[in-house]
This record gives structure tokens, sequence and C-alpha cells, in this order.
């Protein structure tokens, strides 16, 4: 089945679409007209849409019939768990745990500078130490240094605040 990515935040947050992952998740295999029949759907494209949408979460056998994937079960799984919240409880996990976090400055500037000592070390076994192979391992340097410099800030500014509270 040819699939159109979207983000699960879209894909579960309409209503038709979590009603046929639970009629799947609850039914097993179902052809179109079944889907169509068990919720009331009066317009095919709609219906069309929401597949299309529902994409890599749904499978369709020789038969014709849709079935989950294990996406589609992990997603159904997710709408049983939290069936009260319309969403809502799962637009606010996201929200929390992935558009919140803070970027990781100093293992950012640690893998840059262990990049620029790997570099050295591969040009040092290579015995070609030149200034156009030492490009890299200072760009990696100069990287890794943008990094801590990041992080020293990051912790300043976090300290200045504690310190105000």
């Amino acid at each position: 089945m040819k699939s159109e990515r979207a983000p699960l935040l879209k894909i579960l947050g309409d209503e038709t679409r979590r009603r046929i992952l639970l009629l799947l998740n609850e039914k097993g295999n179902l052809t179109y007209s079944d889907i169509i029949d068990k919720l009331v759907i009066a317009n095919t494209g709609s219906l069309n849409y929401h597949l299309k949408v529902l994409g890599d979460l749904l499978l369709k056998n020789d038969a014709g019939q849709y079935a989950l994937s294990e996406k589609g079960k992990l997603a159904a799984r997710l709408l049983l768990e939290f069936p009260e919240d319309d969403g809502q409880l799962f637009k606010q996990w996201i929200k929390v745990n992935l558009m919140s976090k803070e970027p990781k400055y100093l293992l950012n500037g640690t893998l840059f500078w262990l990049s620029a000592l790997l570099s050295l070390a591969i040009l040092a076994v290579l015995n070609d130490i030149n200034m156009q192979s030492m490009i890299f391992p200072w760009l990696f340097f100069i990287s890794g240094l943008f990094y801590f410099i990041l992080h020293y800030r990051r912790s300043r500014k976090n300290k200045q605040q504690q310190n105000k509270a």
C-alpha cells in the first residue's frame, strides 16, 4: 500500500482515523465497504483520504482487506490506553518529551573533539600531516569549542535564574 508520511500527532488527532484504527484493531481484516458500513461514513472520498493519511499504519492484503501493521497496532494500543483524552494527553506528551528537550551541547562538543583527535590519529598513522590534511581536525576542534561555549553560556544562565529564585 502506498503511504503518505504524516506525523503521528496529525494521524491520531482526527476522530475518523482513530475510529478506523480502533475498528481494525477490534475486527482484524476488513474490506473497504465493511469500514464504510461499520463507521457509517457517507463520503467515500473522505474515507480514501483518511486511509491515505493512515499510510503505513495499515496493510492491504491480496483480497483487498485492510489490517493494522505493527505501527498501526502500536497506535491502536496507545489509543486504547488513553481513551478519554481525545488525543490531548498524547499531544501533551509530545510537547513535554520531544519538543522541550534542551540540546546536549556538552555531548556534541565532546563528540566533535573526539572526532578531531581521531582524525589527527589517522593522519599521524598515514604520515600525511600537511596544511590541507589538517582542515578537518581544525573544523572538528572549532565546532567542539563552539558547543562547549554554548554549554557554558547555558549553564551560566541557569545558575543566574536559580539565584534570582
